[in-house]
């Protein structure tokens, strides 16, 4: 709080009009006092939120993540889901001429999925049956796959700013999976692209102090399944500190207000000219939700909820004749700090 310090001197009254009046001095001091306050209401209250890594510290996250999917083509819809909780530890080693290197470490992954009707499960804490794990068939696939996600780290090496300057560790996870299933995952574990996307997440704030209120915007870039790419806007508004377990922790709303859907056209360039071809119509925002949780004193995220509904029209193509459709996604992650 700001204070004036009382007046040294003292003004005697030279008449009763002067008398009458608040002095000269009065007034200065007024004026003074309200130029104080209104510069105090404008520093007070703002705050610069700043992630960091501290070196040799470990902490651990459960993170998840949710897509629905519903497509619908003339008279037939298809509907796909697909869940995946992660626990994850996350080592930071000791700093080293200004780059930081974080180690990630899955503990354990937790998949649920449901494609035209069938279902598959997975829990790296459950040994798998060898017949469940050899052979061709999809679920057997699916077996392999995400247990060579569970089990193999990756890191990452950051400056003190928190850029991403490398990002390794999976190229050894595509060496030990099936060639083709390594092959259409590619596109998703190209290093310049995973660079992009953990910057995003791991400098969620502006570059300036915040005051309660204030809204800046992100731009997320997406590779999924199948050679499509979702493009979503988010507004981010800082909505101030709240009292969580008797610590203090600064919340952001957090607001998809832009999305749209392309598919790349790497994927679709090379397929065959009676192959099916899709094109996706302009994306609406039917719902979105979403908060972070960010602990100042330790420099990081607490927590993070998100929930995106979107909907919008898409046609397929199939050599002369064309089919016109219409997509809806439903997409949630979640993201929890537990020591």
């Amino acid at each position: 709080m700001f204070r004036i310090a009382p007046a040294a001197t003292r003004f005697s009254r030279r008449s009763s009009l002067v008398g009458s009046l608040p002095s000269l001095w009065s007034l200065s001091r007024l004026a003074v006092w309200l130029l104080l306050a209104l510069s105090a209401r404008s520093v007070v209250g703002q705050v610069r939120l700043t992630a960091r890594f501290d070196e040799s510290t470990t902490s651990r996250y459960e993170t998840g993540t949710t897509t629905r999917q519903t497509i619908t083509l003339g008279s037939r819809t298809s509907e796909n889901s697909f869940s995946q909780t992660m626990e994850l530890e996350i080592a930071t080693d000791r700093r080293d001429a200004g780059r930081l290197t974080v180690n990630y470490r899955p503990t354990r992954l937790q998949v649920e999925s449901v494609r035209d009707g069938e279902r598959f499960s997975f829990d790296s804490s459950r040994p798998i049956e060898p017949a469940l794990a050899e052979g061709d068939s999809p679920a057997a696939a699916s077996n392999r796959l995400f247990a060579a996600f569970a089990e193999s780290p990756w890191r990452i090496v950051v400056d003190d700013d928190l850029q991403v300057l490398e990002f390794l560790g999976r190229d050894e996870l595509l060496d030990r999976l099936d060639p083709a299933v390594a092959e259409s995952l590619r596109p998703q574990f190209e290093p310049e692209y995973l660079k992009r996307q953990a910057e995003v997440e791991l400098r969620p704030f502006p570059d300036r102090a915040l005051r309660v209120g204030d809204r800046w915007r992100r731009e997320r870039d997406l590779i999924l399944e199948a050679g499509m790419r979702l493009k979503l806007t988010e507004e981010c508004r800082y909505l101030g500190v709240r009292s969580i377990a008797g610590s203090d922790r600064h919340r952001v709303e957090l607001k998809c207000v832009e999305a749209s859907l392309e598919a790349e056209d790497s994927a679709q360039g090379e397929a065959a000219d009676d192959a099916p071809k899709l094109e996706y119509g302009p994306l609406r925002v039917s719902e979105s939700r979403g908060e972070l949780t960010f602990d100042e004193r330790r420099g990081v995220i607490e927590s993070l909820e998100r929930r995106i509904e979107l909907s919008g029209p898409l046609s397929v193509s199939i050599g002369p004749r064309t089919i016109d459709g219409r997509i809806e996604l439903i997409l949630e992650e979640r993201q929890q700090r537990r020591e």
